[in-house]
């Protein structure tokens, strides 16, 4: 069995979704005062809660993709590391971490409780 190329409609689903997820981490980010650091840290929890119980498509591999931020994460926890103290930068790390696995894992039991999941 070999590997199936995604289809046109694929490859455009994922795509906006993307688009449309990154435009709302933008929009998000631009206009909660919170801060770039804590609204990331909230964003990517809600986003990997909901890819847990979403699967690929437009809301899982799409909008969730573009809507969490990897490399902006690891963007801050550069930054921290050389403004804060290691401590500091360390803690983010492993917050984030743990609550964004912690998040995807609730999404995903949740999901598995649906009936459509067990069928």
């Amino acid at each position: 069995m070999g590997i199936i190329p995604p289809s046109i409609r694929d490859i455009l689903t994922v795509g906006i979704g993307a688009a449309l997820g990154a435009v709302t981490r933008f929009l998000i980010t631009s206009t909660i005062p919170v801060g770039g650091l804590w609204s990331l840290l909230a964003i990517n929890i809600a986003g990997c809660f909901l890819m847990g119980l979403n699967r690929p498509g437009f809301w899982g591999t799409g909008f969730l993709g573009g809507f969490t931020s990897f490399s902006t994460y690891m963007l801050f926890a550069h930054h921290l590391s050389i403004d804060a103290p290691p401590l500091q930068a360390a803690t983010y790390l492993l917050v984030t971490s743990a609550s964004c696995i912690g998040a995807w894992i609730l999404g995903d039991w949740i999901h598995s409780l649906r009936p459509e999941a067990a069928a």
